[in-house]
């Protein structure tokens, strides 16, 4: 039991000091922004920010009530604190890496002098930065079998992944409505005489659009023929590779590695963030995103 607090003291100190962040940049935004959902949102999360510190706090203070027992302890258990605390802060810097990539993205389409993009651009590194570190702590509880912290952590991990949507959903709005949600021509494809081809000869050129462009023939193919067969391909196609769901993290790590592919290094990071979230991932394919 004194090994597990000993563990988890710094850890939830870790994620009160991100919450912290979160809660104090969201408030400086309020200044620019006016009354509407956008304003909203950011005061539920504020609040939701200061309901994570004030049970952080209380967890904390009940755990510091061990301190005297824990203190001659230190010297066993520290080097286990003090590797837990290096890979949570490495979980953050990358996370701080990770999140300013979507809107640069933006910002090199916008004027980079729009205050409202570089406000949606703070929060959104700093929400990333959030989330990514109460899933690393949550990982760190499980391992130690806390399950009340791990709990905590959890929830606080699940309303950082929620605002994060929010945030998605807000930097789409501000750049400009998505490829796939606008009416296409079919001579604006990325695919010359779209319409005259086969399925199979359809299927022969998906792989080597982009995203973006992949997502151009869905929505125009929703819109007209709605072909399953072109449409399975291109859902297939949406996931780093074929067989990825059905790898585990060690399987995935190996094939960044043997790839050592910094556009599929990207993929995987986004469509890691969307589903399964896993740190360890994140992690790998952001340092080869760099390469």
């Amino acid at each position: 039991m004194t090994a597990t607090i000993q563990a988890v003291i710094p850890v939830l100190r870790d994620v009160r000091d991100t919450e912290a962040a979160l809660a104090g940049g969201l408030r400086e935004h309020l200044v620019d922004t006016p009354p509407g959902e956008r304003r909203e949102s950011l005061e539920q999360h504020i609040d939701d920010a200061h309901d994570h510190i004030h049970a952080l706090d209380q967890r904390l203070a009940e755990l510091h009530a061990h301190q005297s027992v824990l203190a001659t302890l230190d010297s066993l258990a520290g080097r286990a604190v003090d590797t837990s605390r290096r890979s949570l802060q490495t979980t953050i810097r990358v996370a701080w890496a990770m999140a300013s990539a979507p809107a640069n993205a933006l910002l090199g389409h916008r004027d980079k002098s729009h205050q409202f993009l570089k406000n949606l651009q703070n929060e959104y590194a700093l929400a990333s930065a959030a989330m990514a570190t109460a899933r690393t702590g949550e990982r760190i509880a499980q391992r130690a079998d806390d399950v009340y912290d791990a709990e905590l952590l959890g929830t606080i991990r699940a309303d950082s992944e929620a605002f994060l949507d929010t945030l998605d959903r807000g930097l789409e709005d501000a750049a400009g409505a998505p490829a796939a949600e606008r009416p296409v021509a079919a001579d604006e494809l990325p695919i010359s005489d779209y319409e005259q081809l086969t399925d199979d000869q359809i299927a022969a050129r998906l792989p080597g659009l982009s995203p973006a462009q992949l997502s151009q023939v869905e929505a125009f193919e929703r819109a007209n023929a709605g072909r399953a067969a072109v449409l399975d391909q291109i859902a297939a196609l949406s996931h780093p590779w074929p067989d990825y769901d059905d790898m585990n993290v060690n399987e995935i790590r190996a094939r960044l590695r043997k790839d050592a592919d910094p556009a599929l290094a990207i993929r995987v990071m986004d469509y890691e963030r969307r589903h399964q979230a896993r740190s360890t991932v994140i992690t790998a394919a952001m340092r080869l995103s760099t390469v």
